[in-house]
């Protein structure tokens, strides 16, 4: 059963030619310079996007908030793969399509067993939220109520 599922769109430079589509692929998007964060420790969301587009691709990598990226995608530097909350922002020099394939979304799932994937997934979840300031190391996760009502939340202040 899935706990999260969010559809993923490309976020494009205006004067980018695949505007000019209502909807994109995998294979179109792999001849884009797509642009991602990325650490020395942590190349986690490149890989994950790796296992979607399932073929070579052009991507840069940028220590840089997700705001920061999403403003070299408006200045024309290439594309950034975004969930689709991230695109209900209006930013300039920017236009979202979405990518019309099955499995162009954020899905999590409790599985049986520990897939490679899953650990990818979680890492790339991980550093988002850290770049964005959501926790530190000291993060617990929130606890259920006896009724499983959720009660915690996320410290955005490391306190």
């Amino acid at each position: 059963m899935p706990v999260y599922r969010e559809r993923l769109l490309a976020a494009l430079p205006l004067d980018c030619k695949l505007t000019r589509r209502k909807a994109l692929s995998w294979q179109l998007l792999r001849k884009e310079t797509i642009l991602v964060q990325g650490w020395e420790d942590s190349q986690a969301e490149r890989e994950f996007l790796t296992s979607l587009i399932g073929g070579v691709a052009d991507f840069t990598d940028h220590a840089a908030s997700r705001q920061d990226l999403l403003a070299l995608v408006g200045a024309g530097f290439g594309v950034a793969i975004v969930t689709q909350s991230e695109a209900a922002a209006t930013l300039p020099g920017i236009d979202f399509r979405p990518i019309d394939e099955p499995n162009a979304v954020l899905l999590q799932d409790l599985p049986e067993a520990e897939e490679p994937a899953l650990g990818r997934f979680i890492a790339f979840i991980r550093d988002a939220a850290r770049s964005r300031g959501l926790f530190c190391g000291s993060f617990r996760p929130p606890q259920l109520a006896g009724d499983d009502v959720y009660t915690g939340g996320v410290n955005r202040h490391g306190r």
